[in-house]
């Protein structure tokens, strides 16, 4: 499968290049980035940033089985827009994580804006449009605490399914996790839940 764009007039998908690579290394240097991705290398340099396209970005693509886009505001200009953010899907189980999984991250600056939350969308409406990836749900997993994670996963409709247990084997232990069925609005349908965890 070859990369392609998903856009709206928030926010443009496309594919991630080296030209991306200092805003990358920037977020993924940031404390409040690497607190919820501890299995990341730290700090994150230029080797890192090209093997994660060269080893997970492009034989993602190529294989179909996991979908990672670089997240850029869409320009009224249609010029070159830096990288804000990443959005995957996974489309195959692969080390654990189960087909229709999404994961997203954002800099630091682009927080607020509602840009992971309208990235979000845009790709679950392709994994779920028959003539996409035709998936029947979607899930969302966060290392426990990540209420920012979460709080853009509940706004595009997710409904909190619990936290895995400690003698979990094909999970992280402690993780919040969530789904969402393709029949299901990609927008909350309720208030805050009283219940949601808090980080």
């Amino acid at each position: 499968m070859e990369p392609f764009e998903l856009r709206d007039d928030k926010v443009t998908l496309s594919e991630l290049t080296p030209a991306d690579f200092p805003a990358l290394i920037a977020w993924m240097n940031d404390p409040s980035v690497k607190r919820w991705m501890p299995m990341a290398s730290y700090p994150y340099n230029n080797a890192d940033a090209e093997w994660f396209l060269t080893n997970k970005v492009k034989p993602g693509w190529a294989t179909g089985k996991e979908l990672t886009w670089a997240i850029r505001e869409t320009s009224l200009g249609g010029g070159f827009m830096p990288a804000k953010g990443t959005v995957a899907i996974r489309t195959d189980k692969i080390l654990g994580y189960q087909p229709g999984e999404v994961g997203f991250v954002l800099a630091p600056e682009a927080r607020g804006k509602g840009l992971a939350s309208a990235a979000l969308r845009l790709v679950l409406a392709y994994a779920f449009d028959p003539d996409g990836l035709n998936l029947n749900t979607a899930r969302w997993e966060c290392k426990s605490g990540n209420e920012r994670s979460w709080r853009v996963a509940w706004s595009c409709g997710f409904q909190f399914d619990g936290i895995w247990p400690a003698d979990d084997k094909e999970h992280t232990p402690g993780n919040w996790y969530a789904s969402l069925s393709r029949d299901h609005p990609l927008t909350a349908t309720t208030a805050w839940p009283a219940g949601a965890p808090v980080g």
